[in-house]
């Protein structure tokens, strides 16, 4: 105290419980922090974001720091540079990050989360049913903002079959993709998601008040045999059940389901995290990916 007393070390100021202080004590003498895992997303409200915020919740022995970017190649980029830990990214992309990002081993540890749909949208009038049936000299094909995992699933479906590379695109965000596809029967615009995104289901509102938009099957045969540099398929078919978009799959009488092209999201490690943590840390993060994959499942391409 003043007087040059030595300070009980017991002593507790006035109105502490006791169980307080020993909770406080032994919070500040716990050593081991918890590692940190830098986690690239993508855009707000998006899939990838619900799904960082359901890890974050699971994840109880990691610190999780989300990092919202543009997308896919943002994402791609953060683990080249050491600036993220763990990002969710396409299949397809993936496989592209030799040529995108060279001479960095990025990734070692991957995890698939959920399918990813590529999802084609036309305008009703076009006369288009199929993929096969899209004309270069004529068609115009959105494909997304500059970067995002839509336009570079576009890019490599051009790197598979040249028909598509000589396609004229437009880069734009989704939502003015739409009014622009509904104003121009010749103008299509792609998506890459889950489905019953909230765009998606914005477009089936379109279509269910004036018709204006319809789904177009993705059923290029050539694509299914793909393989990434692990020998991972790129692509995989899929049927998007007759009555996720009834609108958008009515055919003259009913609704019908659409075969369309399947990516992955992969839920991908930079090399390094794991050397720099150890196997504790690993094991924290792979206990957060098992209890948050069924979960997600569930909620993604399942809920209306």
């Amino acid at each position: 105290g003043m007087d040059g007393t030595p300070k009980d070390p017991g002593y507790l100021p006035p109105g502490v419980p006791p169980e307080v202080a020993l909770a406080a004590t032994a919070l500040s003498s716990k050593t081991p922090e918890k590692p940190a895992l830098r986690m690239a997303t993508g855009q707000s409200g998006g899939w990838y974001d619900k799904y960082a915020n359901l890890f974050r919740t699971k994840s109880s022995g990691l610190d999780v720091k989300t990092i919202p970017t543009s997308g896919a190649f943002e994402n791609l980029k953060l683990l080249a540079d050491g600036k993220a830990d763990l990002a969710i990214v396409q299949s397809d992309v993936l496989a592209m990050a030799d040529k995108k990002v060279p001479d960095k081993k990025l990734v070692t540890e991957q995890s698939t989360l959920y399918p990813e749909y590529i999802q084609l949208i036309t305008n009703s009038k076009s006369g288009i049913k199929s993929i096969s049936d899209l004309n270069p000299s004529k068609n115009i094909i959105y494909v997304g903002p500059k970067g995002s995992g839509s336009a570079l699933t576009w890019e490599g479906l051009g790197n598979q079959n040249d028909k598509y590379k000589k396609m004229s695109i437009q880069h734009s965000d989704f939502f003015s993709a739409l009014e622009a596809v509904q104003k121009n029967p010749d103008a299509l615009m792609l998506f890459v998601g889950g489905l019953n995104s909230d765009f998606l289901k914005k477009a089936e509102e379109i279509a269910k008040k004036n018709g204006s938009l319809a789904l177009v099957a993705l059923d290029d045969s050539h694509l299914d045999d793909r393989l990434d540099q692990n020998g991972n398929p790129i692509y995989s078919f899929v049927n998007i059940p007759k009555d996720v978009y009834p609108y958008l799959q009515k055919g003259w009488l009913f609704s019908h389901e659409t075969k369309t092209l399947a990516v992955q999201a992969v839920l991908a490690l930079r090399t390094d995290w794991a050397q720099e943590f150890g196997p504790n840390a690993m094991d924290a993060l792979s206990l957060a990916v098992l209890e948050t994959k069924p979960e997600f499942q569930k909620i993604v391409n399942v809920k209306k």
